[in-house]
């Protein structure tokens, strides 16, 4: 009997430290990887065990439930724990002091065993590893393993004094019937039989010990989701802006938006990721990034998203992106660190990409993203979901603008599972984050917005938002005219006619900020532009200005340099002045020395700009009358591509964010990178990628921070890599009057957008 009661304190022992053990791997710690122990072995022993110690009247079936119970007593199971099921168990056969005695024997004055602490500390140390911070020292880790070794084997006795402790019990067991031989013999044969159980019950218990004095020790490190963190600056971003609506004004029935934009059918709603043209507009609010823009009134500054806020580290190159609590997706998931670091590797991968570039024209910064878009790796290294609500964001180079680029649209929530595993729902009926839900109907190829029901921001005012995509300009135009659309796109190049300020509907002209530039670039690999003496003869041999306020009107823009005017950086005397005599002088450097010689150069424009294609025809007269030089003009008819042999091609951008920086590397890269401007490939001019990399790591708070963009710019103009065109202006939404509540924004951002609201349509009320 004595060996075996000797065994079931052990078992019992090494039964509560495994609980112990799996209430740890379930815990928020983390786990450090726990042997396996012989369950059956432990039942068996304690069967036993009981059996001799219990009360006579105790039959077998019940004792076999009393270490039923025992075992499945779970995590944290205490001598008080065992006690109650034991005693449960007995339905009354036994007394407590009965049950005291059972548990008493198996499990008083057992000793712990000796430990192994130099295979302990390894355990511990790779889960401190795995919890602490990022930023805390080696030589802080070590210190807490050490600390955390020590308190759990601190109490642990030698084997020598095991069996010291263990002979004695058997002798006073024994009342002398036992010889000492036999006695060392039994206790021998104890201990070699539950060695193995002791040091596999002991580890689990030690680790647990270590674990429990990491998490003291790690508790008073710096917490990455609340409040600064050393070498880093938290910034807590404002809420966005509700719209001021006089409550007296009278309402629409319904409260809807009708939008119509001149484009062919989609066949899909857009991923995030990669819209690119103007009905981005609804996608902030279907896929919330982790910013917005304010108002103009606040200098377009920052505003939560689905992320409340940043912190930057000292150094620049790392950010900490601070969820909200409360965001979710469309489907109830919630939206934390490792949602959003699934999204943007998702979003990079080779086969979700487009030639322009999209996200990844901002993404591509981000540490490991380049590895995920070529398809060497499935993961971004420089993305690191701290907990729930922290992402660390590591940057390759400095990057001051990288917090206004969260707030693009191509940063937008979405479902990846639905993404991977349901491509057609994912176009059909994307998850995304917003307060507006987006469905594509096939049939007419519209767009329709829904108030999202689950919301996790304050309900939308606007109920529903349907996009009609109308490819003739003019039907778009009679349906505003005839109040059958309340919000029109109608740039000067689509519709010139509601420009003129003597149109009735001039004034519904949405004021907006962010200009854009349409011009054309001069293909540089073949004749005759690989001449820059052709280039300039071209730049100034034609009268672009006067001729595009002609045919396109009073109000168009002629863009003097890239950066527009009134826009932050801008510089004066960036315009290729028209003057015919310079542009002879430089004819005549060329190869080609007069107009006749040099080879017809062919442009390729869209009919459906029927302004630019008249403006191609003027320009072409009058570059045969200054110059002797023909221009070929292919009209391209919808759906239509341009030959590979244009020597002009056509090109646009938009400024992405109220900074220089995205639309200056956007064109310097659509003109020097390779085929199709790759984004993979390496600038093929070493002076302007030079000039960009240091315009680029600027700090914004530097004072040659415009004087360094400014350089970009001057070597772009300098090297007559482009002909300027039009300058796209920002106020290109004509907005019937009873939409109630937008505010002047940032291009097409249109903050407080879902909290508009939709007065009585009646022209009238509003004049």
């Amino acid at each position: 009997m004595v060996p075996k009661l000797i065994s079931l304190r052990l078992m019992l022992v090494s039964l509560a430290t495994l609980l112990l053990g799996a209430a740890l791997a379930c815990g928020s710690a983390e786990p450090v990887a726990a042997p396996e122990v012989d369950t059956a072995a432990i039942a068996a022993a304690v069967t036993k065990s009981i059996t001799e110690s219990a009360p006579k009247q105790v039959t077998s079936a019940e004792i076999q439930a009393m270490v039923q119970a025992a075992v499945q007593a779970g995590p944290g199971v205490s001598k008080a724990d065992l006690e109650t099921a034991i005693g449960a168990q007995a339905g009354g056969q036994m007394t407590a002091a009965d049950v005291k005695t059972v548990v008493d024997a198996a499990i008083a004055s057992m000793p712990a065993p000796q430990l192994d602490t130099t295979a302990l500390r390894p355990l511990v140390e790779q889960a401190i590893r795995r919890s602490v911070p990022e930023g805390v020292s080696a030589t802080e880790i070590a210190k807490l393993v050490e600390a955390a070794v020590t308190g759990a084997t601190k109490n642990v006795p030698t084997r020598g004094e095991l069996e010291a402790s263990i002979t004695k019990s058997v002798q006073e067991a024994a009342a002398g019937q036992l010889t000492a031989a036999q006695v060392k013999t039994i206790v021998a044969a104890s201990i070699e039989a539950a060695t193995a159980d002791i040091a596999k019950a002991a580890a689990i218990e030690a680790s647990r010990a270590a674990a429990q004095e990491v998490t003291k020790a790690i508790a008073t490190l710096p917490t990455l989701g609340e409040g600064d963190r050393p070498g880093f600056k938290k910034i807590i971003l404002p809420v966005q802006e509700r719209p001021n609506i006089d409550p007296g004004t009278p309402l629409a029935a319904k409260q809807e938006l009708e939008f119509s934009l001149h484009y062919g059918l989609r066949g899909e709603v857009r991923p995030p990721y990669v819209w690119g043209n103007i009905d981005y507009i609804m996608s902030r609010w279907v896929f919330s990034p982790p910013f917005r823009f304010g108002p103009k009134t606040t200098g377009y500054a920052l505003r939560q998203g689905f992320a409340t806020g940043y912190s930057i580290s000292d150094d620049g190159l790392r950010f900490l992106l601070h969820l909200n609590p409360d965001a979710i997706l469309q489907d109830n998931t919630p939206i934390t660190a490792s949602l959003v670091k699934r999204m943007w590797e998702f979003s990079a991968r080779p086969e979700e990409q487009l030639a322009w570039g999209a996200i990844l024209n901002h993404s591509k910064f981000i540490e490991g993203i380049s590895a995920v878009a070529s398809g060497d790796a499935k993961q971004a290294s420089g993305l690191i979901a701290l907990d729930d609500r922290t992402l660390m964001i590591k940057l390759t180079e400095l990057r001051p603008v990288f917090p206004m680029e969260l707030a693009l649209w191509l940063y937008g929530a979405f479902s990846v599972d639905q993404a991977e595993n349901d491509r057609e729902g994912f176009k059909i009926a994307p998850i995304g984050a917003g307060p507006f839900i987006a469905t594509y109907n096939i049939a007419d190829g519209a767009e329709t917005f829904t108030a999202t029901p689950n919301w996790w921001g304050p309900e939308a005012n606007i109920k529903k938002v349907r996009m009609t995509l109308i490819p003739d300009r003019q039907v778009s135009l009679i349906r505003y005219e005839n109040n059958e659309t309340d919000l029109l796109f109608a740039d000067a190049g689509n519709i010139p006619s509601i420009w003129n300020p003597e149109h009735a509907r001039h004034k519904d002209l949405l004021d907006m900020g962010g200009f854009g530039l349409w011009w054309y670039s001069f293909v540089q690999d073949h004749e005759p532009f690989d001449d820059i003496n052709m280039r300039k003869a071209i730049a100034h041999g034609m009268d672009v200005s006067t001729v595009m306020t002609a045919v396109m009107g009073p109000l168009s823009l002629y863009p003097a340099g890239i950066t527009p005017p009134g826009e932050a950086c801008y510089q004066t005397g960036t315009e290729y002045v028209y003057d015919v005599a310079l542009a002879k002088q430089h004819l005549a450097a060329s190869r080609y020395v007069t107009g006749d010689k040099v080879p017809p150069i062919t442009v390729a424009v869209s009919s459906g700009y029927a302004t630019y294609v008249r403006m191609w025809e003027v320009l072409q007269e009058q570059l045969k009358t200054n110059l002797d030089i023909t221009i070929n003009i292919i009209r391209l008819e919808a759906g239509q591509q341009p030959p590979d042999t244009v020597e002009l091609q056509g090109g646009a951008l938009g400024k992405r964010i109220p900074d220089p920086s995205t639309m200056l590397s956007d064109f310097g890269g659509q003109i020097y990178r390779g085929a199709k401007n790759n984004q993979h490939l390496p600038w093929n001019n070493p002076t302007l990628a030079a000039q960009l990399l240091k315009a680029q790591t600027t700090q914004l708070t530097d004072p040659s921070y415009c004087a360094n963009w400014q350089a970009v710019e001057t070597f772009l103009i300098d090297d007559y890599a482009y002909l300027p065109w039009i300058t796209a202006d920002p106020r290109v939404w004509f907005m019937q009057p009873w939409i109630l509540g937008p505010v002047g924004s940032w291009a097409y951002t249109w903050p407080g957008l879902p909290y508009w609201k939709v007065g009585v349509k009646d022209r009238t009320l509003y004049e």
